[in-house]
């Protein structure tokens, strides 16, 4: 699964983006086809009324669905990350519902001074209204990224 960020136009760009879409595994693919042929086999068998046989190659793929969702290691979908090696002690840290002119600089100087940086990721709409507070951000060492 992926997700859009958009950049707030006043704000510097700093290497924020559409993230790459991740490679998907041949058995994605294979397992794509194979639905799209349950689904079009169901729909035939209903079309000639054939209710319990269209009901049973319509779900026929639910389980290996349910296995994607649910088990962590399952990667049909896509690859999964489950650890990581930062190159030092590092903590990802996402401020949301912003900005707001009586807490984002006092948040800001809590993280300089404990050397910490941010991904602020703020309402659109109030982001558009406080440009200066946006670019304060940014001047200050975090990334934003916006929401609708």
């Amino acid at each position: 699964m992926s997700f859009a960020v958009e950049l707030l136009p006043s704000a510097p760009r700093v290497g924020l983006g559409r993230p790459p879409r991740p490679a998907r595994p041949r058995r994605f693919y294979v397992w794509l086809a194979f639905f799209g042929a349950a689904k079009a086999a169901a729909l035939v068998l209903l079309l000639r009324h054939h209710p319990l046989a269209a009901c049973l190659a319509f779900f026929a793929p639910a389980p290996w669905y349910v296995w994607q969702l649910t088990a962590p290691s399952a990667d049909g979908l896509g690859p999964i990350v489950t650890t990581f090696r930062p190159a030092g002690r590092a903590v990802w840290l996402t401020i949301e519902d912003g900005p707001d002119p009586a807490t984002t600089p006092r948040m800001l100087d809590l993280l300089e001074a404990h050397h910490a940086r941010a991904t602020f990721f703020l309402i659109g709409s109030k982001a558009q209204r406080l440009p200066g507070l946006v670019a304060f951000i940014v001047r200050r060492g975090n990334t934003v990224a916006t929401t609708p």
